[in-house]
């Protein structure tokens, strides 16, 4: 059995374990000729006694982002007359007879999706993505995908992405709603504030606890390290989780502990201040 199959498809033994690496960087874009060597690759494993199992892997940012649209050379891409000798090469991979596990990292997206439908397992890192990018471009959704994808995640979950392009690991309209709220919320502690703490602790302090919330700010970015550090560990769902909680933890301490806090601050403060009014009228008074 050969270590290489065309530039990108490499393969080594690891024990009884073959292990194949996609080395087509940093996006793995399929192509007939790369689809054809990992079959090659994938037969000559099925053949090989030595070999027991299948790690699929790949080099780069994507597992694999599919067809490369910005090519004009990609046949796959350029139109339809590639696509069935791309998925000549799926059907030779969907027969290979051993388990195949798939390390997803990154995007598995249209023909990089159905690559990791393929494997019999899948292990997903934090960053994996898989979107069936197919109904945006006008077509099928093709490599065995609308056969694998309900087996694997049932019909409806499955009509959800080839039908209304949704994507699991990563939904760009989520996230920019969420950031909107976010800011919106955001902004009311800059703009109230100031108001706020002028009426609670007069003008005279206004400048100084304005200055002191953003020096709360900045002293907060220390703390991003410590987000690097958890997002390398757990990823970045743990990193949003963490953060969630503290955003509660403020909002509760806010509600039940500052502002009852600021609501016996003004009581004492309008409480003083007849005696004191007195107070300054009668030095006046003896001034006179």
């Amino acid at each position: 059995m050969k270590s290489a199959y065309g530039d990108h498809v490499k393969v080594a033994m690891d024990g009884h374990v073959a292990v194949v690496t996609l080395d087509r960087g940093p996006h793995n874009f399929v192509s007939v000729d790369f689809m054809r060597d990992l079959a090659d690759a994938s037969q000559a494993i099925d053949e090989n006694p030595e070999a027991r199992a299948v790690v699929l892997q790949s080099e780069g940012k994507s597992f694999s982002a599919g067809a490369d649209f910005s090519s004009s050379t990609d046949s796959v891409a350029s139109g339809m007359g590639g696509i069935n000798d791309l998925y000549v090469q799926a059907v030779r991979l969907y027969s290979v007879a051993k388990p195949i596990v798939a390390a997803v990292q990154g995007a598995a997206v249209g023909a990089g999706l159905g690559l990791a439908l393929v494997a019999d397992f899948r292990i997903a890192s934090p960053e994996a993505r898989f979107a069936a990018n197919f109904v945006k471009l006008g077509f099928h959704a093709g490599f065995g995908i609308s056969l694998a994808l309900p087996r694997l995640i049932g019909e409806q979950r499955a009509a959800l992405m080839l039908l209304t392009l949704a994507s699991y690991g990563h939904i760009p309209m989520v996230f920019v709603l969420a950031t909107a709220i976010y800011f919106g919320v955001f902004g009311e502690i800059y703009s109230l504030f100031p108001a706020t703490s002028g009426d609670t602790f007069g003008a005279k302090y206004a400048t100084t606890n304005n200055g002191m919330l953003y020096t709360a700010k900045g002293t907060a970015a220390l703390l991003v390290p410590f987000g690097s550090i958890i997002a390398k560990q757990y990823g970045w769902h743990a990193v949003f989780v963490i953060a969630v909680a503290a955003n509660a933890i403020a909002a509760l301490t806010a509600i039940f502990v500052i502002k009852p806090m600021r609501r016996n601050f003004i009581q004492k403060s309008n409480e003083r201040a007849p005696g004191e009014a007195a107070s300054a009228t009668a030095r006046q008074t003896s001034m006179a």
